[in-house]
């Protein structure tokens, strides 16, 4: 049940970080030669009204529970069995069969997440959300498409590079 719960929360990370970030994007508009700022999510929202500011404040608060929040969790999660997941002083084939017998790791809600990597690479499932993250939430607070364009080939390269250099 725990695995389950585990799950879910991942799988709807992105969704609510999403929604989240999608708050700090505001966009310029003319309306009878005037200027106004509109939320680009809403565009019925002033995004220089005092309901605004709220949202703006409630979606931080949110942004540190979100999408900064639980990848960070898990990190710490994940790193109390770090000595399971990659016991020292054992070879790769070896740390692969322990793994399977150990009872930290068969009790854990969140071990599922590492046993599918080599034992030396246990975080990397977390490098993989957190780019996932970037690539679905963070670009929707970009405006231009030339922004977008380079921030999405960055992460690309970087997390690419980063797996090759990991295999």
């Amino acid at each position: 049940m725990r695995q389950l719960a585990c799950y879910v929360i991942i799988l709807i990370l992105p969704l609510i970080s999403r929604a989240i970030l999608r708050t700090f994007r505001c966009d310029n508009f003319d309306e009878d030669n005037e200027p106004i700022t509109l939320l680009f999510a809403d565009t019925s929202l002033n995004c220089n009204s005092k309901k605004y500011r709220d949202m703006f404040i409630y979606a931080l608060v949110n942004v540190l529970i979100w999408p900064i929040g639980v990848p960070l969790t898990l990190m710490v999660w994940l790193s109390k069995l770090s000595t399971d997941l990659d016991p020292p002083d054992v070879n790769e084939k070896e740390a692969i069969v322990k793994r399977l017998h150990n009872e930290n790791l068969t009790n854990s809600a969140i071990a599922f997440m590492a046993l599918r990597y080599k034992p030396r690479y246990w975080y990397y499932e977390l490098i993989d959300l957190t780019r996932r993250l970037m690539l679905t939430c963070v670009t929707v607070t970009f405006e231009g498409r030339g922004p977008f364009l380079c921030f999405v080939v960055a992460v690309s390269i970087i997390t690419t590079v980063n797996y090759l250099l990991n295999i």
